[in-house]
C-alpha cells in the first residue's frame, strides 16, 4: 500500500468490529496486532423470565361487543385481560353497526384498562314518532275543542231548532277532543320516557385508564387479599 496514514478495519462473525489507525513510511513493513472482542447477544424479550404479563382490559356500553385487537378477535366485552405485547395497538370494538377503534399504547407488566362507549339504546325514529304523534294529536284537540266551543256560543243564541241541531255535533265535537287531549298526554309522557333510552346517534368512544402493575402469571389477585383459615 501507498506510504501514508490509513485505517485499518476488521470484520470478522460473532466478534466485535475493529478499526486501526496507521502511519507507514516510505519502504517501510508494520505489523499491527488487534484483538477481537467477542459480540455478546442480547436475548429478545422479557428481561425477567416470568415477571408479570402485559395485558389490554377491555369493556364497553352495552356488553356484548367484538373485540379485536390487530386484527386478532380477542373476545366480547367485558374482556378481563388480554395478554398482549407491550407496545402500540389497534383496538377495534365493535357491536352491530357501532363501531370504534384506535390505538392503545400498552406498557410491560402493567394492565391497560379501555371502556369504550358505543351509544345504542332505542332508534331515535321511535321517539320523533311518538313526539309527532303528541303534537298532531294536541292540535287536532285544540282545532276540535275550538270548533265546538263556537257551535257552543251559537246555541246560546240559536232559536230551539237550530239548538236541536248543533247538540248532537257539539257533544260530538266535545268527546273527540277529549279523546284527542287523551291520546296527546299519553304520547308526550311516552315520549319523555324514550327521550332518556334513545340513541340519537352520539359517535363511540373511548377512555383509556393509567395502566396499572399486572399481577404475575398464575398469581391468584383474589386468593392474596382473602385471608388465611386460622385452625382452632
Amino acid at each position: 500500500m501507498p506510504a501514508g496514514e490509513h485505517v485499518i478495519g476488521l470484520r470478522l462473525e460473532g466478534y466485535e468490529d475493529a478499526e486501526r489507525p496507521v502511519t507507514i513510511a516510505v519502504g517501510e513493513s508494520r505489523t499491527v496486532d488487534v484483538t477481537l472482542v467477542a459480540r455478546v447477544e442480547t436475548p429478545a424479550g422479557p428481561t425477567e423470565p416470568g415477571g408479570p404479563p402485559t395485558r389490554l382490559a377491555v369493556e364497553s356500553q352495552p356488553a356484548g361487543a367484538a373485540v379485536r385487537v390487530d386484527g386478532e378477535p380477542v373476545g366480547a366485552t367485558p374482556v378481563p385481560g388480554a395478554e398482549v405485547a407491550p407496545g402500540e395497538h389497534v383496538v377495534r370494538v365493535e357491536y352491530g353497526d357501532r363501531v370504534w377503534e384506535d390505538r392503545v399504547t400498552t406498557a410491560e407488566g402493567t394492565t391497560t384498562r379501555l371502556t369504550v362507549s358505543l351509544g345504542g339504546g332505542v332508534h331515535q325514529g321511535w321517539f320523533w314518532g311518538i313526539a309527532s304523534t303528541a303534537v298532531a294529536a294536541a292540535a287536532g284537540a285544540a282545532g276540535t275543542g275550538g270548533y265546538a266551543w263556537s257551535l257552543h256560543d251559537e246555541y246560546e243564541t240559536a232559536s230551539p231548532s237550530r239548538q236541536d241541531e248543533i247538540r248532537p255535533t257539539g257533544e260530538l265535537m266535545l268527546d273527540v277532543a277529549d279523546a284527542l287531549w287523551g291520546v296527546a298526554g299519553a304520547a308526550a309522557i311516552g315520549a319523555l320516557v324514550l327521550f332518556f333510552f334513545t340513541d340519537f346517534g352520539e359517535e363511540p368512544s373511548g377512555t383509556v385508564a393509567v395502566p396499572e402493575p399486572a399481577a404475575p402469571a398464575g398469581f391468584d389477585a383474589t386468593a392474596a387479599r382473602d385471608p388465611l383459615p386460622l385452625g382452632m
